[in-house]
């Protein structure tokens, strides 16, 4: 445990997408998030667990990956739709982003933009992606290698709840860039 979250690591063996899954009863799985990964460790961290109570873990593989997401989201392609975007990074300062995204028409507007809690007047457009944009780092993600590549995506509409991306940097002293995004809100805008 990490405080009140369960810390999962396994050695999958493969660059394929991989499902984790939980059970409270070792009967009925539920997919709770889906990794990628080109080393030969990975870890999900369940910030549901402690609120869970019992719970069993498996992997299974083939995984749902970013392309069933993806084809998920596409089915209801052209909505226009709004959410609340929590982006943190830890290679870059500020290292906390918030933002309300709006998408309508397929136009991106950013407001309520934040870094480390002070308003932005002109947000960075790439510091705040839209559900498109986000599957497509993920899939970008996952082809080039990184360290680690994992999500969680909204059962019905296949957008991302939360997802990480961690890219090994430096070739003398390895670090990690990792960017986390985590929406909330996510609604369907009707006119």
């Amino acid at each position: 445990f990490v405080g009140t979250d369960l810390f999962v690591g396994f050695v999958p063996d493969t660059t394929n997408w991989i499902s984790i899954e939980s059970s409270p009863d070792l009967l009925s799985w539920t997919n709770i998030a889906s990794v990628a990964t080109t080393n030969n460790a990975t870890v999900f961290v369940d910030e549901d667990a402690a609120a869970a109570g019992t719970r069993f873990y498996r992997l299974r593989q083939p995984g749902f990956g970013v392309e069933d997401a993806e084809a998920k989201w596409l089915a209801h392609a052209g909505r226009d739709y709004e959410f609340h975007l929590q982006h943190v990074r830890s290679h870059l300062q500020p290292y906390l982003l918030s933002a309300t995204i709006t998408v309508r028409g397929g136009q991106k507007t950013i407001t309520n933009a934040k870094a480390d809690g002070q308003m932005i007047d002109q947000p960075d457009p790439t510091d705040f992606p839209t559900v498109e944009e986000l599957l497509a780092a993920l899939k970008r993600a996952k082809q080039s290698g990184c360290w680690r590549v994992a999500a969680i995506y909204d059962g019905t509409q296949g957008y991302p709840v939360w997802c990480v991306v961690e890219r090994l940097t430096g070739k003398i002293v390895p670090g990690k860039e990792i960017d986390q995004y985590r929406i909330t809100g996510f609604t369907l805008i009707t006119n």
